[in-house]
């Protein structure tokens, strides 16, 4: 790979830690470079790590707690070159946040009642925006990191990075056109559904003037009928009252 593509990846630089499990307070910094975390057990290696998932967005867990603090807080600095610093910008603007000269902090606190906090370049952010952005700055390997390596999106992505700016640039070109294509599958898919629907409708109004034709209406015949239906409505009354008008006349 060259000088220029190594130059684009982005370097932790520095974390901080505070009442993260056996350590009280402390800042690891690291140099350019190979770094090698040494200690005896129970030393803090692991917290070390612990720090760093919670960075990148990792479960948060009340038992991480020091014992005897009522929050723990973690934060990092991550070193984000040019190129990255293009790729990220629309996220972190979007949380407004802000990349400082070369530089983007993180930071997460976790409180005793189970509340937890996220920071990124200084704006309030969400634990899946740390891991959504974390993501783009650093890799992490376990010793089961190599069986990734056996999943094909994997291997792309190895593909893709080991080729440098000008295989992003032409893969974003993809991803755009790809977007592209799938919007108008969508609205070719929506418009099918509108014709369907406007047949089913045509279908029935004409099925519904066919039976109106077989009614053959004369004209007037609709208020005739109505008045019809109003004196049938009435008939109760008007026998009543015929009734009545006749038993009238008889005691006459």
């Amino acid at each position: 790979m060259s000088k220029k593509d190594a130059n684009s990846n982005s370097t932790l630089e520095e974390i901080s830690i505070r009442a993260l499990g056996v350590i009280d307070e402390a800042i690891v910094e690291f140099a350019p470079g190979l770094n090698v975390i040494t200690g005896e057990t129970g030393a803090g290696k692991t917290m070390v790590l612990t720090a760093l998932s919670l960075l990148l967005g990792g479960k948060s867990d009340t038992q991480l707690i020091r014992q005897g603090s009522e929050r723990l807080m973690v934060s990092g600095t991550f070193g984000v070159s040019d190129a990255q610093q293009k790729s990220l910008k629309s996220a972190i603007d979007e949380i407004g946040g802000e990349i400082e000269g070369s530089s983007l902090l993180f930071s997460r606190t976790l409180s005793k009642d189970g509340k937890s906090r996220a920071n990124i370049g200084g704006a309030s952010s969400t634990a899946a925006a740390l891991a959504e952005i974390g993501t783009q700055l650093i890799a992490i390997h376990g010793q089961h990191a190599s069986l990734s390596l056996s999943k094909a999106a994997k291997q792309r992505e190895l593909l893709d990075s080991f080729g440098g700016d000008r295989v992003t640039k032409e893969l974003e070109l993809f991803r755009g056109h790809l977007a592209t294509y799938k919007s108008l599958m969508v609205r070719i898919a929506d418009l099918k559904r509108a014709m369907e629907s406007r047949d089913k409708e045509l279908s029935e109004l004409q099925e519904l003037a066919r039976e109106f034709a077989k009614l053959r209406p004369e004209p007037n015949e609709i208020a005739d009928l109505s008045a019809t239906i109003a004196r049938l409505s009435s008939i109760e009354d008007l026998r009543a009252a015929a009734t009545g008008a006749l038993q009238s006349l008889d005691h006459e």
